[in-house]
């Protein structure tokens, strides 16, 4: 008899301990599996992400390229325009003119302003561009001219890239994701 509650305290003692083990495991595989379901989610979130981010390069790509494109094609419309403008102007008596002194300073400072801002690093440096306008410290009326082409690339070149920028920004606003959502 002794030995039949020996065993039977034992079976019990190894039900209890068996028991323990299996509700701890459980809590265990519980709280791995609330894990799982959570780094599944968050990983859901970072496919998300990343595909808003490709999807947002490809468009930023594609609208870079197409203003690169229009850009190109503005420059070579004016470089025509240019090369019309300065054989015409050839014949104009008053092309070798020199614009008034406080006119030609003017535009002149202007000019190296506006290029110590873009290129702060070239400013040194003469525009081998269009040596005629850089060595000249007074303007003539042909070359002033010759700068309206030229001024009007610049601005529709800018308006070009600002459009594009914003077309950027239209593109992104719908595929935004609020990166602090958990």
């Amino acid at each position: 008899m002794m030995s039949s509650i020996k065993t039977t305290i034992g079976i019990a003692v190894v039900a209890v301990i068996t028991s323990g083990l299996a509700f701890y495991y459980h809590g265990v595989a519980t709280q791995k599996t609330d894990d799982i379901k959570q780094l599944n989610s968050e990983l859901e979130k970072s496919r998300a992400i990343i595909s808003n981010q490709a999807a947002t390069s490809r468009i930023f790509n594609a609208i870079s390229e197409a203003t690169e494109h229009d850009n190109h094609q503005a420059s070579a419309k004016n470089a025509t325009a240019r090369t019309e403008i300065r054989t015409i102007i050839k014949k104009e008596p008053c092309a070798m003119q020199y614009l008034p002194a406080d006119v030609s300073d003017r535009l002149l400072g202007f000019t190296h302003r506006l290029r110590a801002i873009a290129m702060p690093t070239a400013t040194s440096e003469p525009d081998h561009a269009d040596n005629r306008t850089a060595a000249a410290s007074r303007l003539t009326y042909a070359q002033a001219v010759e700068w309206l082409p030229m001024l009007l690339d610049a601005i529709e070149q800018a308006n070009n890239r600002l459009a594009a920028i914003r077309a950027a920004e239209k593109a992104r606003q719908p595929a935004a994701i609020d990166h602090n959502q958990k």
